[in-house]
């Protein structure tokens, strides 16, 4: 067994050949199948895929919905990767904690059933925010979504996410760590650029260490 990051009310995922371990472990209400598949639905309203024996939070959205009744605080949400980058999606819980929900590769789109008061972000691997199509203005952080409930679409929501349009200076400067990694730290360049290398490599340090 081994522990991975999972939305919801628990972060432990059970890596099991048995089935009715899983079930236990992770305290699943029970089990259905879905297109030959089977799933392990959870008192928080969450559900895993068995593929292969193996429980796993990466199973679409469309099946997620199917398993589970609505409430009236829940919310479907389509996350549609307009970017060239794989993402992570990143749900951030009431209490600060920001959970790693799963990753949505480019050109692609997941479903989540989520609920209403609850804010997603998507980040590149070097820890750059995307940009969601209808972001919230609630705090200032246009680099989440603010999911909330709207009786006219039936609480349900496509959200497109775009790349945001760096600097020339931002985007040479990450062509430059991307080749040289950590290595970049000790080119021989102009003190001012070192200083921004430095610090971009820094960060991608910070969010790669989460």
């Amino acid at each position: 067994m081994s522990e991975q990051r999972l939305s919801g009310q628990t972060n432990v995922c059970v890596e099991t050949d048995n089935i009715e371990e899983a079930k236990n472990v992770l305290f699943a209400k029970r089990t259905c199948t879905v297109n030959n598949q089977t799933f392990l639905e959870f008192p928080n309203r969450h559900s895993l895929l068995m593929c292969d024996g193996v429980a796993t939070d990466r199973v679409s959205s469309r099946h997620r919905m199917e398993l589970m009744e609505d409430t009236d605080d829940t919310v479907h949400v389509f996350f549609i990767n307009t970017t060239p980058y794989l993402l992570d999606v990143k749900w951030h819980r009431s209490d600060g904690l920001i959970v790693k929900y799963g990753s949505m590769n480019a050109k692609s789109y997941i479903g989540i059933r989520t609920f209403a008061g609850h804010k997603w972000s998507f980040r590149t691997k070097l820890g750059e925010f995307m940009l969601p199509s209808t972001s919230s203005p609630d705090d200032g952080a246009d680099e989440q979504y603010f999911v909330a409930p709207d009786p006219q679409v039936r609480n349900r929501f496509y959200v497109y996410i775009f790349n945001r349009v760096y600097s020339l200076l931002y985007c040479s400067i990450r062509q430059v760590f991307k080749t040289h990694g950590n290595a970049c730290r000790n080119l021989n360049l102009p003190e001012y650029l070192m200083k921004e290398i430095n610090a971009f490599a820094s960060k991608v340090e910070a969010y790669q260490a989460t």
